[in-house]
């Protein structure tokens, strides 16, 4: 009798347990549309390019004082799009648009504009002009 009494339990508890999975599982399905993009390069009239958008970016807030992305740095050098390539596109996403952490705390920050151009423009395979 004891044995039927311990199955019993069991099969409540294993009938609990199904039906908290089943309620996990429909309410984690209530809403499936896709995320918005970060970055909307809609937003922008044409696919940015290095010559016509990035540069700039990159003069005012990368590539201007001394220790920073400027000629003959060991950071290396984004004064031109040559000294860039290095990296392109892995490094500058993963610290520019993912973890954000450049331009270092003290220096000015890129606008989110500025952040939407890098983005599309690395989207875009990062084109010279």
């Amino acid at each position: 009798m004891l044995f039927i009494f311990e199955k019993k339990i069991k099969v409540k508890i294993l009938g609990v347990l199904l039906f908290m999975l089943t309620i996990f599982m429909l309410s984690s399905c209530v809403d499936d549309s896709v995320p918005k993009p970060l970055y909307a390069c809609d937003s922008l009239s044409s696919t940015p390019t290095y010559d016509d958008d990035i540069r700039a970016v990159i003069d005012t807030k990368c590539a201007y004082a001394p220790g920073c992305h400027n000629v003959g740095s060991i950071l290396g050098d984004y004064s031109t799009f040559q000294g860039m390539e290095e990296d392109l596109p892995d490094n500058i996403n993963l610290r520019v648009l993912v973890n954000k952490d450049m331009p270092t705390a003290g220096f000015p920050q890129l606008t989110q504009e500025e952040l939407t151009k890098i983005s599309c423009w690395l989207d875009a395979g990062y084109p010279e002009n």
